[in-house]
């Protein structure tokens, strides 16, 4: 399993169909309907030069990161 794959299992999603817009993530990869899911979401935003890195292993500081991120869109959602 990789990153996207383990986070959208740790949130109940099987992903979504689509283009993801990193420039290193081909549509026909397996992973590439997680990582869309991630980054419609906001969970995810990719490196700066546009890439993903879809083969890189998920760290402590990837689950810290999009588990605020979806903490914090819960609270913006209960706020409006």
């Amino acid at each position: 399993m990789r990153k996207t794959k383990i986070i959208c299992t740790m949130l109940g999603s099987e992903g979504v169909d689509g283009d993801s817009g990193f420039s290193d993530v081909e549509a026909e990869r397996w992973s590439n309907k997680f990582i869309n899911y991630c980054k419609e979401k906001g969970y995810i935003a990719g490196y700066p030069d546009g890439t993903f890195a879809p083969t890189g292993y998920v760290t402590r500081q990837d689950i810290a990161v999009v588990l605020f991120r979806k903490k914090k869109k819960k609270a913006e959602t209960e706020l409006n």
